[in-house]
């Protein structure tokens, strides 16, 4: 976790790495970002306190000229990230790591795994694979025998798969 003093813009990936494996970068300090624009230096920022939970962390971050936090985490779509309170954009760093963009001044800074997609997908199979509730057993055991059973897609697949025989070498 650190505020990069040097943010390097790379147009593709190809030149990503090839700014990362240059010996004058230097890990923990500079950062490079999906772009096109030259090399900002920047006078870097402190960072005043870190509460880390399971699910997320929240930074205390002074940058008098603005900058990036820049987080040793793998950059996943689950994460969100807010300043002061609002969303704010999390981009890719250094080809896997994420990266916030910090105004000038003193923030914080939370950035934490959304559950919603999970939870929405959870009721989602719930709604689609649960008969109705009856409102008794014997009502419940009918509706039981009357739907017919559900042909899992994976036992197919898994059949096909076990039919497959390796080529010899």
């Amino acid at each position: 976790l650190y505020v990069a003093t040097r943010v390097l813009e790379a147009p593709h990936l190809n030149a990503a790495y090839q700014l990362l494996a240059d010996p004058r970068f230097h890990p923990g300090e500079d950062v490079v970002l999906p772009g096109s624009h030259r090399l900002r230096a920047l006078p870097g920022g402190r960072i005043r306190s870190v509460a880390q939970g399971l699910e997320g962390l929240e930074v205390d971050v002074e940058a008098p000229a603005g900058g990036h936090l820049v987080f040793q985490r793998s950059h996943l779509p689950l994460y969100q990230a807010a300043v002061d309170g609002l969303p704010a954009k999390i981009e890719i760093a250094n080809l896997q790591r994420m990266a916030v963009e910090v105004p000038p001044g003193r923030h914080r800074v939370r950035v934490w795994v959304d559950r919603r997609p999970l939870a929405m997908s959870l009721v989602a199979a719930v709604a689609i694979d649960e008969p109705q509730i009856a409102p008794n057993a014997a009502q419940a055991s009918t509706a039981a025998i009357a739907r017919p059973p559900r042909k899992r897609p994976m036992t197919t697949l898994a059949k096909a798969n076990s039919d497959f025989e390796m080529p010899p070498c």
